[in-house]
Protein backbone atom coordinates (compact mmCIF):
# COMPACT_ATOMS: atom_id res chain seq x y z
CA UNK A 1 0.00 0.00 0.00
CA UNK A 2 2.54 2.61 0.77
CA UNK A 3 5.01 1.45 -2.37
CA UNK A 4 1.53 1.75 -4.47
CA UNK A 5 1.13 5.69 -2.52
CA UNK A 6 4.68 6.62 -3.10
CA UNK A 7 4.96 5.38 -6.78
CA UNK A 8 1.74 7.77 -7.03
CA UNK A 9 3.33 10.64 -5.61
CA UNK A 10 6.50 10.21 -7.69
CA UNK A 11 4.51 10.18 -10.71
CA UNK A 12 2.39 13.60 -9.22
CA UNK A 13 5.55 15.76 -8.37
CA UNK A 14 7.37 14.90 -11.11
CA UNK A 15 5.49 17.26 -12.91
CA UNK A 16 7.11 19.96 -10.93
CA UNK A 17 10.90 18.33 -11.63
CA UNK A 18 10.08 18.16 -15.17
CA UNK A 19 8.46 21.61 -16.06
CA UNK A 20 9.87 24.56 -17.31
CA UNK A 21 10.31 27.45 -14.97
CA UNK A 22 12.30 29.14 -12.07
CA UNK A 23 13.39 26.79 -9.08
CA UNK A 24 10.86 29.06 -7.65
CA UNK A 25 8.18 28.30 -9.52
CA UNK A 26 9.10 24.56 -9.30
CA UNK A 27 9.04 24.40 -5.85
CA UNK A 28 6.04 25.84 -5.52
CA UNK A 29 4.30 23.82 -8.18
CA UNK A 30 5.59 20.95 -5.90
CA UNK A 31 4.60 22.22 -2.52
CA UNK A 32 0.92 22.49 -4.14
CA UNK A 33 0.63 19.26 -5.60
CA UNK A 34 1.61 17.96 -2.14
CA UNK A 35 -0.76 20.34 -0.08
CA UNK A 36 -3.74 19.14 -2.60
CA UNK A 37 -3.47 15.77 -1.92
CA UNK A 38 -6.00 14.75 0.84
CA UNK A 39 -5.08 14.71 3.91
CA UNK A 40 -5.07 10.91 4.38
CA UNK A 41 -2.23 10.81 1.71
CA UNK A 42 -0.02 13.64 2.92
CA UNK A 43 -0.29 11.94 6.40
CA UNK A 44 0.98 8.63 5.01
CA UNK A 45 4.63 9.85 5.40
CA UNK A 46 3.77 10.34 9.50
CA UNK A 47 2.97 6.50 9.41
CA UNK A 48 6.16 5.81 7.32
CA UNK A 49 8.63 7.47 9.37
CA UNK A 50 6.79 6.27 12.76
CA UNK A 51 6.91 2.06 11.62
CA UNK A 52 9.49 2.11 9.34
CA UNK A 53 11.46 -0.01 12.44
CA UNK A 54 8.82 -1.96 12.96
CA UNK A 55 9.46 -3.73 8.81
CA UNK A 56 11.89 -6.26 7.88
CA UNK A 57 15.51 -4.60 7.12
CA UNK A 58 14.95 -5.31 3.28
CA UNK A 59 11.25 -3.88 3.47
CA UNK A 60 12.75 -1.01 5.48
CA UNK A 61 15.15 -0.51 2.62
CA UNK A 62 12.71 -0.79 -0.16
CA UNK A 63 9.70 1.41 1.67
CA UNK A 64 12.92 4.36 1.84
CA UNK A 65 14.13 4.28 -1.86
CA UNK A 66 10.62 4.47 -2.44
CA UNK A 67 10.20 7.22 -0.21
CA UNK A 68 13.41 8.83 -1.01
CA UNK A 69 12.12 8.53 -4.80
CA UNK A 70 8.74 10.20 -4.47
CA UNK A 71 9.75 13.10 -2.36
CA UNK A 72 13.29 14.35 -1.50
CA UNK A 73 15.43 13.24 -4.74
CA UNK A 74 12.89 15.07 -6.99
CA UNK A 75 13.15 18.27 -4.21
CA UNK A 76 16.92 18.01 -4.34
CA UNK A 77 16.50 17.96 -8.12
CA UNK A 78 14.94 20.85 -8.32
CA UNK A 79 17.46 22.73 -5.97
CA UNK A 80 20.04 21.05 -7.60
CA UNK A 81 18.89 23.27 -11.30
CA UNK A 82 18.61 26.13 -9.35
CA UNK A 83 22.04 25.69 -7.67
CA UNK A 84 23.48 25.26 -11.18
CA UNK A 85 21.72 27.80 -13.35
CA UNK A 86 22.86 29.91 -10.70
CA UNK A 87 19.23 30.70 -8.89
CA UNK A 88 20.87 29.68 -5.24
CA UNK A 89 23.46 29.56 -4.02
CA UNK A 90 25.98 26.54 -3.91
CA UNK A 91 24.64 24.55 -0.63
CA UNK A 92 24.03 20.50 -0.26
CA UNK A 93 21.31 19.77 -1.85
CA UNK A 94 20.16 16.76 -0.35
CA UNK A 95 19.77 18.93 2.91
CA UNK A 96 18.28 21.59 1.54
CA UNK A 97 15.44 19.02 -0.14
CA UNK A 98 14.89 17.85 3.19
CA UNK A 99 14.42 21.06 4.63
CA UNK A 100 11.75 22.14 2.39
CA UNK A 101 10.33 19.08 2.59
CA UNK A 102 9.89 19.66 6.33
CA UNK A 103 8.74 23.22 5.98
CA UNK A 104 6.28 22.02 3.97
CA UNK A 105 5.13 18.93 6.33
CA UNK A 106 5.12 21.52 9.41
CA UNK A 107 2.17 23.46 7.53
CA UNK A 108 0.32 20.92 7.95
CA UNK A 109 0.40 20.12 11.42
CA UNK A 110 -2.29 20.99 13.76
CA UNK A 111 -0.20 24.23 14.72
CA UNK A 112 0.43 24.94 10.75
CA UNK A 113 -3.32 24.32 10.17
CA UNK A 114 -4.21 27.48 12.82
CA UNK A 115 -1.50 29.94 11.92
CA UNK A 116 -2.23 28.81 7.97
CA UNK A 117 -5.52 28.02 7.44
CA UNK A 118 -5.02 28.55 3.26
CA UNK A 119 -2.84 26.41 0.54
CA UNK A 120 -1.65 29.74 -0.26
CA UNK A 121 -0.48 30.83 2.95
CA UNK A 122 0.70 27.74 3.29
CA UNK A 123 3.12 27.62 0.32
CA UNK A 124 4.01 31.65 0.73
CA UNK A 125 5.13 31.12 4.14
CA UNK A 126 7.27 27.68 2.69
CA UNK A 127 8.39 29.81 -0.07
CA UNK A 128 9.45 32.67 1.88
CA UNK A 129 11.11 31.54 4.51
CA UNK A 130 13.02 28.99 1.89
CA UNK A 131 14.46 31.55 -0.24
CA UNK A 132 14.35 34.49 1.81
CA UNK A 133 14.76 33.33 5.54
CA UNK A 134 13.26 34.78 8.79
CA UNK A 135 15.66 38.13 8.41
CA UNK A 136 13.14 41.53 8.87
CA UNK A 137 14.59 42.94 5.83
CA UNK A 138 13.66 46.13 7.25
CA UNK A 139 15.86 46.38 9.97
CA UNK A 140 19.03 45.47 7.34
CA UNK A 141 18.31 48.38 5.61
CA UNK A 142 18.10 50.09 8.42
CA UNK A 143 20.96 49.27 10.05
CA UNK A 144 22.99 49.53 6.45
CA UNK A 145 21.64 53.30 6.64
CA UNK A 146 22.98 53.63 10.13
CA UNK A 147 26.69 52.60 8.95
Amino acid sequence: MMQADLSEKHRLFNKAVVMEGSCRQRLEALAHSFLALPTQQMRLAALIHRDINTLSEEARQELIRCYQSALPNQVRSIIQRGIRVGELRPIDACLASFCFISLVEHCVSHHGERVLPTTAQKIAFVLDLFFAGAVDKTQITDDEERS
